[in-house]
């Protein structure tokens, strides 16, 4: 059990969450977050309560608001008065937004769309607290698991009963629309998909299950020699988000490691079989493709070239090179968060404070991600860490230092000609326009070796 503390004014006090919900939801909340973080937590059922006890002492780490369909919490009101008092208080959100989240950017606000989706709440707190993830899985989750819908498009047959949610609340209910090896008609998943249906349900005991078996569909499109350059990419991004959307929640487990090689092993095969960048970069801007694994093949290619030009590359190199694509930025959620190059773009992006300070330690946070899997090739904990120039992983550096390692520079200045050219979409790609923009963005001496090989690779 953790015994956490902060100093608050040379006081050492015991860490505290206010909860700003219904008595149902407080039991269950309160029961994890004190089993796990041993966090003492008080209970507000309304925002008048709860501003009474901010009013008296907001020394709370977190305040946890659950406002669906209850008339009398506003997360808007709480927002309004922390934001004209002038204080730091991280607040999650739990269930559907109900606010203009624009307004409060500059404010630690994180929303969670489930609100039954208990431990990705409590991992969210034990990551700002640093507890680890063995803590985590002591708790135990709801009765249903979330998955999101558009990993069922990669199933032929359900693996497990699957349900829909309908009401809030005490209204809320469970009711199954697929069987256990029923047909998935596409159809009846696009039609729920143009309703704003972003989760289907399945027993969360079967959560291993169903991983497993979206891993094997998924793994059969890889080895498949007869599909399509455009479907493997389509597998590959669906894997690319699988990996990410569980890895930080459950232990790393066999599948996701098969997952993860093989989509690693395909992205060397995707780049082999495209001789020229534009090929590629074609095919990537015409798809409808995550920007996530757009950036992740078209950086592998460009690193892989690179590599080419190396007299002491060998084989190990290319699977470091491409598992570090794959996993580099594994942490961020959407594309706009990806698109994030550099600390101007950070600035002027319409982020809130939680999310901006994901980006700000990306780096830091996929390399830590990457440690809990076994077996990876030498080198991909450091580059991951370093890709932006900042030794620690965190933030966007103008200053590289000297010290950076070859493959470091080499996968640095392969993701920015993946960021230069994917952010160009339909304009013409002119090979002078491209070096002249990655000479500019690394001017330091480490960077003169491997921006020779760039430019012998492209000619």
């Amino acid at each position: 059990m953790y015994n956490l503390e902060k100093s608050y004014g040379g006081a050492q006090l015991e860490l505290r969450c206010l909860l700003v919900m219904n008595d149902k939801a407080f039991k269950i909340y309160s029961l994890n977050i004190q089993a796990c973080l041993n966090i003492e937590c008080t209970h507000a059922k309304t925002t008048s309560e709860a501003l009474k006890l901010i009013e008296k002492d907001y020394y709370y780490e977190f305040i946890i608001c659950q406002p669906e369909n209850n008339s009398k919490i506003s997360m808007k009101m709480l927002l309004d008065n922390t934001l004209n008092r002038k204080i730091k208080l991280k607040y999650i959100c739990v269930g559907e937004n109900p606010i203009e989240t624009n307004d409060y950017k500059e404010m630690y606000v994180t929303y969670m769309t489930e609100p039954n989706d208990i431990r990705s709440v409590v991992k969210y707190c034990s990551d700002c607290l640093g507890v680890t993830i063995e803590d985590i899985m002591s708790v135990p989750t709801s009765e249903y698991y979330p998955i999101p819908i558009d990993f069922f498009i990669c199933l032929d047959k359900s693996p497990s009963d699957t349900y829909i949610r309908l009401g809030k609340d005490a209204n809320e209910q469970y009711i199954k629309r697929i069987h256990e090896g029923e047909g998935l008609g596409r159809k009846a998943l696009d039609r729920y998909i143009s309703k704003g249906v972003k989760f289907l349900y399945i027993k969360s005991e079967l959560r291993v299950k169903f991983i497993q078996e979206i891993s094997k569909n998924l793994l059969v499109i890889l080895d498949d020699q007869t599909q399509t350059e455009l479907e493997v990419a389509k597998a590959i991004d669906k894997i690319q988000k699988v990996v990410a959307y569980n890895i930080d929640l459950l232990q790393v487990s066999e599948e996701l490691i098969k997952l993860s090689n093989g989509a690693a092993a395909s992205i060397i095969s995707q780049c082999e079989k495209n001789s020229k960048m534009h090929r590629l970069v074609n095919l990537m801007l015409k798809s409808k493709l995550s920007f996530r694994y757009k950036h992740s093949q078209v950086t592998a290619y460009v690193a892989l070239s690179i590599l080419s030009q190396m007299s002491w590359a060998n084989s190990e190199h290319r699977s470091t090179l491409s598992y570090t694509s794959f996993f580099h930025d594994i942490i961020l959620s959407t594309d706009a968060m990806c698109l994030v190059h550099n600390s101007k773009d950070l600035e002027q992006g319409n982020f809130s404070a939680i999310e901006k300070e994901i980006i700000e330690k990306h780096a830091q946070l996929s390399a830590e991600l990457i440690r809990k899997v076994p077996h990876v090739p030498a080198g991909v904990y450091s580059i991951i860490t370093q890709h932006h120039g900042s030794l620690n992983g965190v933030g966007f550096t103008n200053v590289v230092p000297e010290s950076l390692s070859p493959l470091v520079t080499l996968f640095m200045i392969a993701e920015k000609v993946a960021h230069i050219v994917l952010k160009s979409e339909t304009k013409e790609l002119l090979k002078k326009n491209i070096i002249n923009q990655v000479k500019d963005s690394f001017p330091t001496k480490c960077f003169e070796k491997m921006l020779i090989a760039f430019e012998e690779s492209i000619n």
